[in-house]
C-alpha cells in the first residue's frame, strides 16, 4: 500500500548559527510501503538539509524547508528561524561586562537534548537559575529558546584594596579570575577547547519484524509493523518507522529470501519465506485428427497449461496410462493413436504433479466422434492378371489407419496405398487365379469388405 499523506513532526524550528537538528516525518497510513524522501531547503545559505533531514544552521535568516514524494504528489514544509551569537559565543543576553570593562569567564554548562552545534564555543552564560532546554510546543513545531541571562558581576575599577571579606587576586592579561564570594554562585572553570561533535548514525538494526513473513512467488513486500532501531555516535537510539528503503520489493524466487534495508547510508536485512503457489491445471483442449507424419500416425491429442512448472504429468484414458514426456515447464501436451480408440467419447483424468510434490487433477470427456468405413463397390470381376483399385471412405479417423486383407491371397491379393491425413483410403487387388475372395477394410475395430470374383 503506498503512502497517501506525510507530515513534519515540526512545523517551525529556530535554530543558532552552526547548528545542526534532525527533522522527522510521520508516513500515514502506518502499514504503508515506505516511500523514498526528497528534501530541499528554499534557501542553503541559510539553512542546508541533508537526506536524512539533518538540519544545519549557516547564517541568520529564515528559509522553508521542503520534505516530499515526488512520485505520489505529497509534501510537507517546516519553518526555520536562524539567529546569531554575540562575539563571544554566548547566546544573546545582557552585556556580561564589569564596570571597568574586565571580561568574566562564565561557567560551562550541560544542555542535554538541544540541536547539536559544530561551532558553538564550549562558553555559556551563568545563570543561578537552572539552564531550561527546549521544548515542543503543543503545535508540534520545535522552538529554540534563548537562556537565561546572567546576573551582573561588579567588579572593582580601582587598585584600592577592596574590603577585607573579598580578596580579589591579581588579573593577567590571558585569563580573568573572579573572586570566591558567598554572594556568588559563579565559580571559575577551565573550558574545553573542541567543541562538540554532530552526533552521527552508527548502524541500524530491526527493532521489529514485519507481521507478515511469508509469502507466495510475485507477492509484494508487505512492511505492516516493521522498524528500525537507529544508534547514534552519541549513544542515543530512536525507533525509525520510516524513511528508509528494501530491496527486492517484489518477490520472484522460491524459498528463503533476504531482504536488504537501507537507511543514511547504513544497512541491515532480514529473511522471508517464499512460497510456490500449489501446481494447478489452467486450462486443457482435445484435438481430434491430429496428424504425425513423420511416424505415419493418425491420433487424438490432449494439450493443457498450468500455474507453475509441473515435474511429471499423466494421462489415463480407457484404462491406459501415459505419460507426458514434457517436463519442467507451465505446457504439455500427448497424443494418441486413434485406432486405438473407436468409441465416440472417452473420459480422460489428466495429474500433474509440481517440484513441491503438489498435485492437481482433472477429469474430463473427449469427443472424438464415431468412427466407421464403407468400401464401393461391395461386389467386383477381375480376370486374372488384372488389377482393380478399391477405396474405402472413413469417418472419424485419418485413412492412413486403415489395414486392408484379403481372405484368399493366391486367387486375389491386396496392397494398401499410405494416404496421409485424408478421410480415405485405397487398396490395388491383383487377380491371381480363377476364383473368388473377400477384400476387407478395417479401422478402429470397424470393417467393410468387397467380393471379388476372378475369372
Amino acid at each position: 500500500m503506498d503512502a497517501n499523506r506525510i507530515e513534519l513532526q515540526q512545523r517551525r524550528v529556530e535554530l543558532y548559527v552552526g547548528d545542526m537538528f534532525p527533522l522527522s516525518v510521520d508516513i500515514f497510513p502506518e502499514n504503508a510501503i515506505p516511500p523514498i524522501l526528497e528534501w530541499e531547503s528554499s534557501d542553503d545559505h541559510v539553512v542546508a538539509v541533508n537526506d536524512e533531514g539533518i538540519l544545519t544552521a549557516r547564517e541568520t535568516g529564515s528559509a522553508v524547508v521542503t520534505v516530499k514524494v515526488g512520485v505520489l504528489n505529497l509534501s510537507s514544509h517546516c519553518d526555520v528561524i536562524v539567529r546569531e551569537r554575540n562575539s563571544q559565543g554566548l547566546l544573546p543576553a545582557e552585556n556580561h561586562s564589569g564596570s571597568s570593562g574586565s571580561q568574566v569567564h562564565s561557567t560551562p554548562v550541560s544542555r542535554p537534548n538541544v540541536p547539536i552545534s559544530s561551532t558553538e564555543s564550549s562558553f555559556a552564560p551563568v545563570s543561578s537559575k537552572p539552564w531550561v532546554p527546549p521544548t515542543h510546543q503543543t503545535d508540534s513545531s520545535y522552538v529554540h529558546e534563548e537562556e537565561p541571562s546572567v546576573p551582573q558581576v561588579e567588579l572593582p575599577t580601582t587598585s584600592t584594596v577592596p574590603k577585607p571579606d573579598v580578596v580579589w587576586p591579581e588579573v593577567s592579561s590571558s585569563s580573568s579570575k573572579i573572586p570566591e564570594s558567598s554572594s556568588s554562585s559563579i565559580s571559575s572553570s577551565t573550558p574545553s577547547s573542541q567543541p562538540d561533535e554532530p552526533p552521527y548514525l552508527v548502524r541500524i538494526d530491526i527493532q521489529s519484524l514485519p507481521e507478515k513473513t511469508i509469502y507466495s512467488v510475485s507477492d509484494r513486500l508487505d512492511l505492516s509493523g516493521f522498524a528500525l532501531l537507529a544508534t547514534y555516535s552519541n549513544g542515543a537510539t530512536s525507533i525509525v518507522k520510516s524513511g528508509f528503503t528494501c530491496t527486492p520489493m517484489k518477490l520472484e524466487t522460491a524459498g528463503t529470501q533476504a531482504i536488504r534495508v537501507y537507511y543514511g547510508q547504513k544497512e541491515t536485512s532480514f529473511s522471508v519465506v517464499v512460497q510456490e503457489d500449489p501446481i494447478e491445471i489452467l486450462a486443457y483442449r482435445v484435438e481430434k485428427a491430429y496428424q504425425d507424419a513423420s511416424v505415419l500416425q493418425s491420433a487424438f491429442s490432449v494439450s493443457f497449461t498450468t500455474n507453475v512448472a509441473f515435474q511429471d504429468a499423466t494421462l489415463e484414458i480407457d484404462g491406459m496410462s501415459a505419460e507426458c514426456p514434457m517436463r519442467n515447464s507451465t505446457e504439455g501436451m500427448q497424443s494418441f493413436d486413434r485406432k486405438y480408440f473407436s468409441k465416440p467419447s472417452y473420459d480422460i483424468t489428466l495429474k500433474v504433479t509440481d517440484n513441491s510434490g503438489n498435485q492437481d487433477e482433472v477429469t474430463f470427456t473427449a469427443e472424438l466422434g464415431e468412427v466407421d468405413i464403407t468400401i464401393e463397390p461391395t461386389q467386383a470381376q477381375i480376370a486374372a492378371g488384372e488389377d482393380l483399385e478399391l477405396v474405402a471412405d472413413v469417418l472419424g479417423i485419418a485413412g492412413h489407419s486403415v489395414r486392408w486383407s484379403s481372405s484368399a491371397p493366391s486367387v486375389a491379393s491386396v496392397s494398401d496405398h499410405k494416404v496421409l491425413g485424408k478421410d480415405y483410403s485405397s487398396a490395388t487387388v491383383s487377380g491371381k487365379k480363377k476364383g473368388q475372395a473377400t477384400i476387407t477394410a478395417t479401422v478402429a475395430g470397424k470393417e467393410a469388405s468387397c467380393t471379388v470374383t476372378v475369372h
